[in-house]
């Protein structure tokens, strides 16, 4: 039995790649099949399917990755935990808030992997 091959959604990854386009240093590879997002060298994002779902997973600090696990099924652990961070998924479906949640996880895990707030749009002076 060969399996079909996964296909990243385009409009999720062009989702992705608009939120992360405001962060300094962001590359996108692709890594063990799948889209990721990368800054200071370092993986903070990753788009990929688990179970017949997308998910798009986020480097946090192990106390955020409890608490979200903990609200239900829209989040699963991703399993691979080092030291004080781990990553969690988050399901990707109709009811995904991209300009809120996603984008805090986004930029969240981006501060944690470069240490580095994103910078805030600078705002005009009449």
């Amino acid at each position: 039995m060969v399996r079909a091959r996964w296909v990243p959604d385009e409009k999720v990854v062009a989702k992705v790649r608009k939120l992360c386009a405001s962060l300094p240093g962001v590359e996108e590879r692709t890594a063990w099949g799948h889209p990721v997002w990368r800054a200071g060298g370092r993986h903070f994002a990753a788009y990929e399917p688990k179970q017949g779902q997308d998910y798009l997973f986020f480097l946090v600090e192990s106390e955020m990755l409890a608490a979200l696990a903990r609200t239900g099924p829209r989040f699963r652990d991703g399993g691979y935990s080092k030291g004080d961070t781990g990553w969690i998924g988050l399901r990707l479906d109709a009811a995904t808030d991209w300009g809120g949640e996603v984008k805090d996880l986004l930029q969240r895990s981006f501060t944690l992997v470069t240490g580095m707030k994103p910078a805030r749009p600078r705002t005009r002076k009449r």
